[in-house]
């Protein structure tokens, strides 16, 4: 994911959908409306990507 803002944008585009599964290309299905809920709720609390850099990232050894 590249970043947090990505993240949260997608999870509200998509919350309010009629959704009945997410197939991700790697790793098990989320079938069903409570595990789609709870996917959806967890990608829009993750912390990932760029948003995790620090100037500590890019500091001259």
């Amino acid at each position: 994911m590249t970043s947090n803002k990505a993240c949260r944008l997608w999870a509200n585009m998509v919350r309010g959908l009629d959704i009945e599964s997410i197939v991700p290309q790697h790793g098990r299905a989320f079938v069903g409306k409570t595990m789609v809920k709870r996917f959806i709720d967890w990608v829009d609390g993750l912390e990932c990507g760029i948003d995790l850099m620090t100037q500590d990232n890019y500091r001259i050894p």
